[in-house]
């Protein structure tokens, strides 16, 4: 378990700071997303762009899952940086989940299962990993 800022922690059941995602032979990351409080706040960037947020993923919700890359153009480089980035101004947890599937959509791995939670509004936390793609 680790903290960060004010109030929070970090309790990491699998974490893997580097994946390999064979996007050729169609391999994806899926993101499962759990928050509990009211509104939530996180998003997912590369060293290029963001990919994506809890504002365009839909409206507020429990529970979120997104696969990564939805389109080809989302693998914008074959060795890229990524930050997960979870804010909690109303929400008081998050849990991400995140799985390497095949193309079949099977399971190859668990690369993070981690639980972030505060219940002080300033706080926020970045994941950083590294995605390799061919």
């Amino acid at each position: 378990m680790g903290s960060f800022g004010n109030a929070g922690t970090r309790t990491k059941r699998v974490f893997k700071t580097f994946v390999q995602v064979n996007v050729s032979a169609n391999e994806h990351l899926h993101y499962f997303i759990t928050v509990l409080g009211a509104t939530p706040l996180f998003s997912l960037s590369c060293e290029h762009k963001t990919l994506w947020s809890a504002q365009n993923l839909g409206p507020p919700a429990m529970n979120y899952d997104r696969i990564w890359p939805l389109l080809p153009t989302e693998a914008d480089s074959n060795d890229d940086e990524y930050v997960f980035m979870v804010l909690f101004f109303a929400a008081t947890k998050y849990t991400l989940r995140l799985e390497r599937h095949d193309a079949n959509h099977q399971v190859l791995e668990v690369v993070e299962d981690i639980d972030y939670e505060s219940n002080f509004h300033g706080d926020k936390f970045r994941e950083f990993f590294t995605v390799t793609t061919q």
